[in-house]
């Protein structure tokens, strides 16, 4: 059963989520402006003391050691250091010949030889993050509704100065959102916000402030209702914010076409041309709601491979590694992808030039 979701219930003391089970208060008032708190304490304060499974008391031990955990281990074991309790692998080193992938944007410092590693983490959990059909259930937000919350959410991210990749997460919790509770039209603006200020708080080392936010909605909204909204958006995604996105898919096929042709100055450059124009559509098609349908990682390639050969280049036949491809569903998905690169030409003669501002996107050119 699907609870409405409106302005007006986010003054009410008491919500409803996930068929009646979880009932809850509204966060107490504050001066600080950094939303809720992430300390336990505060989310267990919103669930009823009838429910049994929670129980009466919760405490919440200041440290590791105060928790008791020195009663089950060896009194000489130290628990300030990590390595002293876990035995870390040896670094892997490369085998000599294989084409090693090096994303070397900011995500991966330190972790480039986990790149590999890391997509196809990504690759194993896309499914689990995939809604592709968050509207059906939706009484007041249609395509066309969900396009414009999504283009003027675009905007506010670009005002904002925010990493592309938390607009990308902000719009997997809004669809995440919508396909568990039904939201009204008055309360978009504020679901979107607040969507943003939690992948904001996931991605960003600065995340903007609320009263930032609330200055994009003309401040129709108020502070407490961000705080109360922002819980209920976590308890919708059930605190599980490691959606992989169809961005960080991208970044990883170009990566690896770009490793195996480093030696050509030309193909890299062609190459990273493609990748720009690949970014600039995906944050498009955001806005359109029948490629939600396609799985990230089945869209970022279409996207990749629609790009390069928009600019008439060569990827070497790339085939992304440890990725389940149906023919069916690749010539659907990428029969849409050169639609709608047909489509945006008509109003964008030059795409090249208007993708220049994705080309050096996370500080490489």
């Amino acid at each position: 059963m699907s609870v409405l979701l409106d302005a007006e219930c986010l003054q009410e003391p008491e919500y409803i989520l996930e068929n009646d089970i979880i009932a809850g208060k509204s966060t107490a008032s504050g001066d600080m402006d950094e939303g809720i708190e992430c300390g336990y304490s505060k989310i267990y304060e919103i669930v009823e003391e009838s429910v049994q499974t929670t129980p009466d008391v919760i405490s919440v031990s200041s440290s590791l050691c105060d928790s008791g955990f020195t009663e089950s281990v060896n009194d000489k074991l130290n628990l300030h250091c990590l390595e002293c309790v876990i035995d870390l692998p040896p670094k892997k080193s490369h085998r000599d010949g294989v084409v090693q992938c090096t994303c070397s944007n900011m995500e991966h410092d330190g972790f480039e030889d986990y790149v590999s590693e890391i997509y196809l983490h990504r690759l194993s959990l896309e499914e689990k993050y995939h809604v592709p059909a968050c509207l059906d259930n939706q009484p007041e937000v249609s395509t066309g509704v969900r396009r414009v919350l999504i283009q003027w959410l675009t905007s506010v991210h670009h005002s904002l100065k925010l990493c592309q990749d938390t607009l990308y997460l902000a719009v997997n919790i809004i669809d995440r959102v919508l396909d568990v509770m039904q939201v009204s039209r008055d309360c978009l603006e504020l679901l979107g916000v607040t969507c943003l200020l939690v992948a904001s708080k996931q991605n960003e080392i600065c995340p903007p402030e609320i009263h930032e936010l609330l200055e994009k909605c003309e401040d129709t909204f108020t502070r407490e209702q961000v705080k109360q909204l922002e819980m209920i958006v976590l308890m919708a995604t059930s605190f599980d914010l490691l959606a992989p996105t169809v961005q960080q898919f991208l970044e990883y096929f170009a990566s690896f076409c770009l490793a195996m042709c480093a030696a050509d100055e030309e193909q890299t450059y062609r190459l990273k041309m493609a990748r720009a124009v690949g970014r600039c559509l995906l944050e498009l098609t955001l806005q359109d709601y029948e490629f939600c349908q396609f799985r990230p990682s089945l869209l970022a390639l279409c996207v990749w491979k629609a790009s390069v050969e928009h600019l008439k280049t060569y990827d070497g036949n790339f085939i992304p590694p440890g990725m389940t491809i149906v023919k069916q569903h690749y010539d659907l998905c990428l029969a849409e992808v050169h639609l709608f690169i047909d489509n945006f030409r008509q109003s964008c003669p030059d795409i090249t030039s208007v993708c220049e501002k994705y080309a050096d996107l996370y500080g490489q050119k």
